[in-house]
């Protein structure tokens, strides 16, 4: 070998080689060419543009050849390393599709016709953090205002949060979702300013305005209406008590105070179904109204003692759906992590079993890993969702799935999505879940309903019933026989209508009976507010009806624009 030295950077050299004897004889000559390595860009910087992009800028070498050369541009994050390539004469790459608040390091290589590659030069930098989807005014008074906000995605540190009050309230700087501001004006509007934070990356400002309360009536009108509200209250507890004494015996104990009163099922032969219903739905549902109203009390005596724990507030989406304790899906506890058993999940009875379903809640970004937990360890084939992630500009589920072919790890599962088949009313996945410690890997199919209207109930219910029994169909033929989990956003509302449809659905068959009261019923001492309105209650009927007679219909007759959908459960009182 032979080291040539003091040649220049990036440029072709053609090289001969011959053999030569002691007596001076040459052999015929071999060529080769080759290329020295380019020299690497002299300085290079990392813009922050938006939450998910960066600019990255370079300076070229003085290389003689430096408007031949491409660039190789390397970036690296704890999620991965991706790889661009430039045309000849760049000087700058816009990096698009990046992660909020996520630390990504970036290498430029100058790079010849001929592939021959420089040392690199690196710079680093973090994308801006993302402002809150969503400020709400949910506590308020004459002179305090209490805000709470979305989480936004990906990483942030904490958030600093400003009022346009004189003296203006600036930079008031918390790690928690919520704001409080005191010393306030009745009856006065306020910008609220909240800013996200990652270490002194600030993104870019949400606002929203709010106002307070108007200022207090005078006290004598006060006073006037606390004795009336008194009075009123007396009163109810002197007549409650006398009904209580007249019609209801003393020895009840645990969830039977309130429940023993309440018939558990009402099953109706098919022959007379229609009868039935038709008898129901006269004066605007009445009949069903009576029945349903009826249910608004069954299980809530039961205790939520796992749900009410401090440790796991944060972990239940609404502050009034909150699992029983008797039927709560416990999780295998991590090391070293308090209360990392608890998920706001509940097993719920289907037509062969009585942990046939799992009724859960959307995962929130910080239950995500806790989700898949559960469909790893109840053994789960089919994962149920009947809501979308956005509706009426709202998160009401967190995506938990992988967004492409690429494998998500959630704690110690990693999850990918090998098949998708998008239709009109629902889309089928199949997932690859797999324990990180483990060779087992298992198949999950993912059941996506996505034509539940934003209100209401669906317009007909031959989608809903096709979708049913598609799921039905496939559950049969499965072996595992774990738990199959079925959520929305809350896991009462729609959670509870689809559960109740396979259950009533195989009834049918089985029996020739329908109880729709029945399995609400059921569903009720296990989980509060399942199949959470009237309309969605007689839509129950109405599937059931149109199932007997093979006669689907598209008129509303069980809609009832009145009710509050499942996801409005802050203000549910049955």
């Amino acid at each position: 070998e032979c080291t040539v030295p003091g040649l220049g950077p990036g440029l072709q050299y053609n090289v001969r080689v011959q053999s030569v004897t002691p007596e001076n004889t040459v052999s015929e000559s071999v060529a080769i060419s080759a290329t020295t390595n380019p020299s690497p860009v002299t300085s290079i910087s990392v813009l922050i543009r938006t939450t998910t992009s960066l600019t990255v800028m370079w300076t070229p070498s003085e290389d003689s050849r430096k408007e031949s050369y491409t660039y190789s541009v390397v970036v690296t994050s704890e999620n991965g390393t991706w790889n661009y390539s430039t045309p000849q004469g760049a000087e700058q790459l816009d990096l698009q599709g990046l992660q909020p608040g996520l630390r990504y390091n970036v290498s430029v290589y100058s790079v010849t016709p001929e592939n021959t590659i420089s040392e690199p030069l690196s710079e680093s930098n973090t994308t801006s953090p993302e402002h809150t989807p969503g400020i709400t005014c949910y506590r308020r008074s004459g002179y305090t205002l209490t805000v709470r906000w979305l989480r936004p995605r990906g990483r942030y540190t904490g958030f600093n949060v400003s009022l346009n009050a004189k003296p203006p309230v600036n930079d008031n700087y918390t790690n928690s979702l919520t704001g409080e501001f005191k010393d306030l004006y009745p009856g006065r509007t306020y910008t609220v300013t909240v800013y996200t934070q990652l270490d002194k990356i600030r993104s870019q400002k949400a606002t929203e305005e709010c106002t307070t309360d108007p200022a207090p009536i005078i006290a004598g009108a006060v006073v006037g209406s606390l004795l009336g509200l008194v009075l009123i209250v007396l009163l109810l507890f002197f007549l409650t008590n006398r009904y209580r004494r007249k019609h209801v015996r003393p020895e009840f104990s645990n969830m039977k105070t309130l429940d023993s009163v309440v018939p558990t099922s009402k099953p109706h032969p098919v022959e007379g179904y229609e009868d039935y219903f038709r008898k129901n739905h006269a004066d605007s549902d009445f009949g069903f109204a009576e029945e349903y109203q009826t249910l608004s009390t069954v299980g809530k005596s039961q205790s939520k003692e796992e749900a009410l724990l401090a440790e796991n507030k944060e972990k239940n989406r609404y502050t009034n759906v909150l699992p029983y304790d008797s039927s709560l899906v416990s999780l295998s506890l991590l090391p070293n992590t308090v209360n990392s058993n608890y998920i706001n999940a509940s097993y719920m009875p289907g037509y062969k079993s009585e942990k046939e379903f799992i009724a859960t809640q959307g995962p929130l970004p910080g239950t995500i890993a806790d989700f898949w937990r559960m469909v790893w360890e109840q053994n789960s084939e089919a994962i149920v969702m009947v809501t979308n992630c956005t509706e009426l500009n709202r998160v009401k589920c967190e995506h938990y799935w992988p967004l492409d072919y690429t494998p998500c790890t959630y704690w110690d599962i990693t999850v990918s999505v090998t098949s998708e088949t998008i239709l009109p009313e629902w889309t089928l996945r199949d997932f690859s879940v797999r324990k990180t410690d483990e060779e087992e890997s298992r198949t999950v199919r993912h059941f996506h309903f996505t034509a539940w209207p934003d209100h209401g109930v669906p317009d007909t219910t031959d989608v809903l019933i096709r979708f049913q029994n598609l799921l039905r169909s496939y559950l049969n033929e499965r072996k595992r026989k774990g738990s199959t989990i079925v959520h929305c956003s809350a896991g009462v509302g729609r959670t509870g209508t689809l559960i109740a449809l396979d259950y009533l659905l195989q009834q049918i068959q089985c029996e020739q009976v329908v109880d729709v009261y029945g399995i609400v019923h059921e569903m009720r001492k296990r989980r509060p507010f399942m199949v959470q309105t009237e309309s969605q209650y007689i839509f129950l009927h109405q599937c059931m009806l149109d199932t007997v007679s093979s006669k689907p219909v598209t008129d509303h007759i069980y809609e009832n624009q009145g009710d509050l959908i499942y996801e409005n459960v802050s203000a549910v009182s049955g």
